[in-house]
């Protein structure tokens, strides 16, 4: 039985991520590899300027995730509160933009 790494490439959601450092890791371990097609970071609770005013270090993060790879292969959607998807319009948005998105993995940290 083949792995599904070796089948396919994988599209990862992370959920609830704090400071991005998590994505950016898994960017960094993965996506040199071609295992990851499509990483989208959605509900960040925080607006981006709270993010960084919570996180300081976090603005080379997402300076980073935003330099490095194109928004096809990274979405960091801000305002999105995990506990009520049903009515965040910054998911349901990221949804419409991204309708064909079936996730192989979702990360809720």
């Amino acid at each position: 039985m083949t792995s599904l790494a070796k089948r396919k490439k994988l599209r990862l959601l992370t959920v609830g991520e704090g400071d991005l450092s998590l994505s950016l890791a898994l960017m960094k371990a993965y996506y040199p590899s071609g295992l990851i097609e499509c990483l989208v970071v959605t509900t960040i609770l925080s607006s981006r300027e709270e993010l960084l005013a919570t996180y300081p270090h976090s603005q080379k993060i997402v300076e980073t995730l935003e330099q490095q790879y194109d928004e096809t292969t990274v979405k960091i959607v801000f305002g999105v509160d995990a506990m009520q998807l049903h009515v965040a319009h910054n998911y349901r948005d990221l949804m419409i933009m991204t309708p064909n998105y079936d996730f192989d993995l979702v990360l809720f940290h």
